[in-house]
């Protein structure tokens, strides 16, 4: 037998030196180096929280992370902008570029007037990825800003970083005491953030104002809290020509039905990063519904267009998720267009049967 001695040599993580858009060294910024699938959270405007792996730069801009065996992306976030950069681009050039903050304004024109449980938010624009793990990562943090519009409807956002962003109406329904559950976001529209720029956008105006009741049967109506639950009105459009689709010969063994599946599961991924995807989901929209506590609901100014109304109450439980859901109800609405702005659409009384334990 022998003995092999082996020496270990310090690793050097991945350095360079940061610029501000204007080209000049960058000193004093906080640079996150994340693992593959990592993210860093914007906690506010101009604000990252903090990461396992940091670096500061010198008064020359450089800085240096300490080694990662798997590194995804560097971002750097500073009070005059923000870098999102894939690690592999950051070894190659040994440059971060910072890219200067966006803005958004808009105007909130949803019912007749702005309500006290409204408010306005700002986050990243995702697309769907079908299988196990996680797609190309496209961004290195996330992003949720707030803004209360004032009396006439008017908000703004300050230091928005570059991109596709979702701006969309939050409702504030009940108070859940731990905070879980989903959030209750309605008339979205996606914009493109211009670096140095400001994007207008308006939220709502136009459309119908649908009504309708829901009626619970074979089931006690005071176990459904309406306020509860996220209850909306999805838009339904045609899949465009591109999407992959895919069949099931009923005679096919399971090995091969599996092969099948995963192969699709590519071709939908790879179908994603088209242009064709993009448009389709960047068009998608819901509405969410607004209840009373006696099953009466209302959506305002919703565009003409196919639609489907789903109506899911749960349990009311101090942990959201842990609620039994009560009954489904889906219905496909049609909403034609209107004669003047906010016109009344009623759609009725629909049953909703509860389901027994």
């Amino acid at each position: 037998w022998s003995t092999n001695d082996f020496r270990l040599k310090p690793g050097r993580g991945i350095s360079g030196v940061v610029f501000f858009s204007n080209g000049t060294p960058a000193a004093g910024i906080t640079l996150a180096l994340l693992d593959v699938g990592e993210m860093v959270y914007l906690e506010r405007p101009g604000r990252m929280n903090r990461s396992d792996n940091q670096a500061q730069s010198d008064r020359l801009g450089h800085f240096e992370f300490q080694p990662r065996l798997n590194p995804g992306r560097v971002v750097a976030v500073h009070e005059r902008g923000i870098a999102d950069q894939s690690a592999d681009e950051v070894t190659k050039s040994g440059r971060v570029e910072l890219q200067d903050w966006g803005r958004i304004e808009g105007v909130l024109n949803v019912g007749s007037r702005v309500e006290p449980n409204q408010s306005v938010r700002v986050q990243q624009f995702n697309l769907p990825h079908y299988g196990n793990g996680s797609g190309p990562q496209a961004s290195g943090f996330a992003m949720a800003f707030k803004s209360t519009p004032d009396p006439d409807g008017h908000f703004v956002f300050e230091r928005v970083p570059p991109g596709e962003r979702q701006v969309l109406l939050e409702y504030k329904f009940t108070e859940r005491r731990n905070g879980s559950g989903p959030t209750p976001l309605s008339h979205g529209v996606v914009v493109d953030v211009t670096s140095g720029s400001t994007t207008q956008v308006k939220l709502g105006g136009g459309g119908r104002r649908i009504v309708g009741r829901i009626k619970v049967v074979r089931g006690d109506p005071e176990d459904v809290n309406w306020q509860n639950d996220i209850h909306q009105l999805d838009r339904v459009m045609p899949s465009p020509a591109e999407q992959p689709t895919m069949t099931f010969d009923p005679t096919e063994n399971e090995v091969t039905r599996n092969q099948k599946q995963l192969d699709f599961q590519a071709r939908m991924n790879s179908y994603f990063e088209t242009p064709a995807a993009r448009e389709y989901y960047r068009e998608l929209r819901s509405y969410v519904c607004v209840f009373d506590t006696n099953g009466v609901f209302h959506i305002d100014n919703v565009p003409a267009g196919n639609y489907l109304l789903q109506v899911s109450p749960r349990e009311a439980k101090s942990d959201y998720y842990s609620g039994r859901q009560l009954g489904h109800l889906q219905r496909p609405i049609i909403v034609p267009a209107e004669q003047t702005e906010n016109e009344v659409l009623d759609i009725g009384e629909l049953e909703l049967q509860i389901e027994k334990r």
